[in-house]
């Protein structure tokens, strides 16, 4: 587990990043897209990775246990969101300040669609309730045993589709913008659509 303190230093980092190309005007997005765009997509891959990774162990330790080993199993999952718990909101945070500082439209996309792999839609920007939030207060109800190992296979195949097909728009907004920036412009289609996330 990384210390606060480094976490605390890279967001720093990355404001004081966002700050400078600010005061000095530029319009870059070759710069914008190395200095603010690529670090963020570093920090997120491991923790994204991790994110999706506590389902699947999840599905896998529901499908190899009794009934009587879920509450055990929904402590697991909790451990197991608690671990990389500071990295995601590391990311949340960075996304948040280049969604709230910078001007590129494209840019902003990207941003925005970070935070949205680590909530429904619905819940977005309201950050009122997590997948893994939902996943670990579905273990901890009272009445876990009425909804059965086959409803919470099909709960966490859901939320995992939706995780994925969400790290899909991430990658593809990244992309469009990688490409953007580091080609020349007479390569680039003028006629082609903004890129949105779902």
């Amino acid at each position: 587990m990384e210390p606060i303190s480094f976490l605390l230093g890279t967001f720093t980092d990355l404001v004081d990043r966002i700050i400078n190309l600010e005061k000095s005007k530029i319009q870059d997005k070759q710069s914008l897209f190395d200095e603010i765009v690529h670090p963020l997509f570093e920090e997120l891959e491991p923790v994204a990775s991790n994110y999706i990774e506590i389902f699947r162990q999840a599905k896998r330790r529901i499908s190899e246990s009794s009934y009587e080993d879920l509450r055990e199993i929904g402590l697991q999952i909790e451990d197991d969101r608690n671990t990389m718990l500071l990295g995601r909101i590391k990311v949340r945070e960075m996304a948040d300040q280049i969604s709230e500082n910078i001007k590129d439209e494209n840019v902003v996309v990207f941003a925005n669609s970070i935070n949205k792999f680590f909530y429904r839609a619905a819940d977005y920007p309201k950050r009122m309730s997590s997948h893994s939030r939902d996943l670990v207060s579905v273990f901890k109800s009272a009445s876990i045993k009425k909804y059965g190992k086959s409803f919470l296979i099909n709960y966490i195949d859901i939320i995992t589709g939706e995780m994925e097909d969400s790290w899909a728009s991430i990658v593809r907004n990244y992309e469009a913008i990688k490409i953007i920036s580091k080609s020349p412009k007479k390569f680039i289609r003028t006629n082609r659509k903004e890129t949105k996330s779902p």
